[in-house]
């Protein structure tokens, strides 16, 4: 099965082509038996934000679905629902919702760079790397003020009430996915 499936019985139009079937882009995400390869395919088809952040939150945080497409969901939702320089650590958190995914250990507070990120910062911001589902990759934010690898780990999955954490602004993001290049997600 795959994004583009042909029609099998009166299927020929008039100058005898077959149809041509696309499907839901969303749904493919819904599919277990999807593979990574036709949901990398079926983002480039996704066009302009119309979904809520739970419909990615919901996959990524899903047990029962498959690595990459937990991984790719939460890649999603950072393309499509995080806009640096408005989006705070609280309202990523909330789009989160619990970051069920999220492992002891998978976030990572850049304090040396000895290469390339995918993000702009400050000497004041907090730049962290967050391992995507399948450890295959990172999310990279910049992150305005100074917390810890504790702090922003509460507050990422929903636990904080520290104010001074939920309201700093994300300046700036960015993703590492195994195999592809960096990818600022601004425009």
């Amino acid at each position: 099965m795959g994004l583009l499936q042909q029609r099998q019985s009166g299927n020929k139009d008039n100058q005898g082509r077959h149809h041509l079937v696309v499907r839901d882009p969303f749904e493919e995400f819904k599919r277990a038996d999807a593979s990574e390869a036709e949901l990398r395919q079926v983002s480039e088809l996704l066009g302009a934000v119309v979904e809520l952040p739970s419909f990615w939150s919901g996959i990524a945080n899903d047990a029962s679905m498959p690595v990459a497409h937990r991984r790719l969901a939460v890649v999603q939702l950072v393309r499509r629902h995080v806009l640096p320089g408005t989006t705070t650590v609280g309202v990523f958190a909330e789009m989160l919702d619990g970051a069920q995914w999220l492992g002891d250990g998978d976030i990572t507070v850049i304090t040396e760079v000895g290469g390339k990120i995918p993000v702009s910062w400050t000497a004041e911001d907090t730049v962290i790397a967050v391992a995507l589902p399948g450890t295959r990759g990172a999310i990279y934010l910049a992150i305005a003020g100074r917390f810890s690898v504790e702090e922003i780990a509460v507050a990422l999955r929903g636990m904080s009430r520290d104010v001074r954490v939920l309201s700093a602004v994300i300046r700036d993001a960015g993703l590492e996915v195994s195999g592809q290049e960096l990818e600022k997600t601004t425009s």
